[in-house]
């Protein structure tokens, strides 16, 4: 039983780092998309601004294709990070359904245990009462 306990144990933990993983994951695509955001907010206030100087397109130009290249590396980024998170959430599953199947070898091999205690206890009020039938019968 002892091998057990510490077999879950085991589980336990690896399932608690993977969740930990899963959320450093969707907590830096969350960083990613917080970039963008600041990035598009960026982009747009640079282009209010070039409509109130008019003459700056040349440089408006090279600063769209800097924005649209960090645009890319960004969404390449969070794609990638996506796709380790669909991993995590599949390690994580696993980890999860392992834990479980120890837990349940536990709780069965404890039920057993109990009926078998539960048994041997009920053996021996039954000998009980049937010593005391047995004298009682003797008696009469």
């Amino acid at each position: 039983m002892q091998k057990i306990e510490t077999m879950i144990k085991v589980h336990k933990w690896n399932l608690d780092e993977k969740r930990q993983q899963l959320h450093d994951l969707k907590k830096l695509l969350e960083q990613f998309e917080q970039q963008e955001q600041k990035l598009n907010e960026e982009f747009e206030k640079e282009k209010e601004a070039l409509k109130k100087q008019g003459d700056v397109k040349a440089d408006f130009v090279n600063y769209k294709k800097l924005i649209e290249s960090r645009k890319k590396t960004l969404h390449d980024s969070m794609d990638s990070v996506e796709e380790q998170i669909k991993v995590a959430e599949k390690e994580m599953l696993d980890a999860f359904q392992k834990l479980k199947k120890f837990e349940l070898i536990r709780d069965n091999a404890q039920q057993k245990s109990r009926k078998k205690r539960e048994l041997k206890f009920q053996k021996q009020l039954d000998e009980v009462g049937i010593n005391q039938y047995t004298q009682k019968d003797r008696r009469t």
